[in-house]
């Protein structure tokens, strides 16, 4: 994992990208985890995956989302936080009315499959990475 992320820093300083502000790399990484985060948590939440037959009929569904601009160590990150029909979705990756998020993972079942979920991301795009 270490030769994969010096690998990432290099080609991202040849390509003159930065490491941090708004289109840092570290940043997108960032945002990438606290999406993916929030993401799971809703699917967790609702006991299926996005378009599974098995939402049909249970009373509470996805309901689209609301943006919300976080700070964290490495600059401001915009993220899109899911709703659910009923409004009983309570996100713990970046909780409500909170601005800076805590970055610590957790020993939820949600932040483990957000950490493999992460670990897929990595390998079929190879752009992001979840470093423990």
């Amino acid at each position: 994992m270490r030769e994969w992320a010096e690998g990432l820093v290099a080609r991202a300083r040849a390509e003159g990208v930065e490491l941090t502000g708004d289109d840092g790399l570290l940043t997108a990484m960032i945002r990438q985890v606290l999406q993916t985060g929030l993401e799971v948590e809703l699917t967790d939440h609702l006991g299926y995956e996005p378009y599974d037959l098995a939402g049909r009929g249970t009373g509470n569904s996805r309901n689209g989302t609301s943006r919300k601009k976080v700070t964290t160590d490495v600059g401001e990150v915009e993220l899109r936080v899911p709703r659910d029909r009923n409004g009983t979705f309570d996100p713990q990756t970046v909780p409500k009315h909170q601005r800076r998020p805590s970055l610590r993972c957790g020993r939820t079942r949600a932040s483990s499959i957000c950490i493999g979920r992460l670990t897929r991301v990595v390998h079929g795009r190879a752009r992001f990475c979840l470093v423990r």
